[in-house]
């Protein structure tokens, strides 16, 4: 074959574009710019997923007559930390006629553990229905045994409802004597009075 073949097979090829070295330099930038904003796109996204903590977050139905409530945790604390919590939340208020019960509905997150309902009920008589005032009662629920329970609007002794919280347990160990502590993770409050 003679060069002067060779030569004519060269020039049926495509000509390569010509790019300065500073168009490379440019392009590479580009590219390199591209590359770390995916990358910190996809970072942030990723933190934003794993730090959402609302998702844990269970919500409780509570009806009283024809008005329901939504109630988003009073408090939440890490179960595995349970010194590590949220600000405090909110009480929910949803007033209970005479005669009319409170229906409390769980969603399968607090129904599936262990949890319980406090109730707390007031005389009738008094006027200011501080805390000291308070009559507690409380029923503890094993998991998987109810989602709803319904809280009389009076109790036996005719002391009216003022209010309820559902909590969930969380068992500490201490490490030195083996003894099991219990406290509350988590707390969702309802003002009814």
């Amino acid at each position: 074959m003679s060069t002067t073949d060779a030569r004519k097979r060269r020039s049926t090829k495509r000509p390569r574009p010509v790019r300065s070295r500073r168009a490379r330099l440019i392009l590479r930038s580009l590219v390199a710019v591209v590359a770390v904003a995916a990358v910190v796109g996809v970072t942030f996204l990723i933190l934003a997923i794993v730090t959402d903590d609302s998702v844990d977050r269970p919500v409780v139905t509570a009806t009283a007559g024809d008005r329901t409530v939504k109630v988003e945790p009073f408090e939440w604390c890490d179960p595995q930390t349970p010194t590590e919590c949220d600000p405090p939340g909110e009480t929910a208020d949803i007033p209970v006629a005479k005669g009319t019960p409170l229906v409390i509905d769980v969603p399968d997150a607090i129904a599936q553990a262990p949890w319980s309902l406090k109730r707390y009920y007031v005389d009738p008589g008094v006027v200011d229905g501080g805390v000291g005032s308070l009559i507690p009662e409380e029923q503890i629920f094993t998991p998987g045994s109810t989602h709803s329970i319904t809280v009389p609007p009076v109790n036996p002794d005719g002391n009216v409802l003022a209010g309820v919280e559902i909590t969930l347990p969380t068992g500490i160990i201490d490490q030195a004597t083996g003894d099991v502590t219990y406290i509350d993770h988590a707390t969702w409050s309802i003002k009814t009075r």
